[in-house]
């Protein structure tokens, strides 16, 4: 385990060395160019989500439910009726 700690180690500090031998000009280009990218995966998921739920079937305002838990579901699963018990 302390040598895998330690490979890790090593190897960060290379990265680390890397980016510091980059000038500023260089690490500010890419960051923007890592941000972008993030910025349009971000987006790219949120769209491709927001499409998903869009396409899913809706419960229509003003339907009812038309199936409610029996009473040996309510007594496996008493969850389903805790609001109740502290209301009362």
């Amino acid at each position: 385990m302390k040598k895998l700690r330690k490979a890790i180690d090593s190897y960060i500090d290379q990265i680390e060395q890397k980016w510091k031998a980059f000038s500023d000009d260089r690490q500010r280009m890419f960051t923007k160019i890592f941000f972008a990218t993030y910025l349009l995966l971000s987006v790219f998921a949120f769209l491709q989500i927001r499409s998903k739920l869009a396409n899913t079937p809706k419960i229509l305002p003003g339907t009812s439910i038309k199936s409610v838990p029996s009473e040996p579901d309510r007594k496996k699963n008493p969850g389903i009726n805790s609001h109740q018990k502290t209301l009362q």
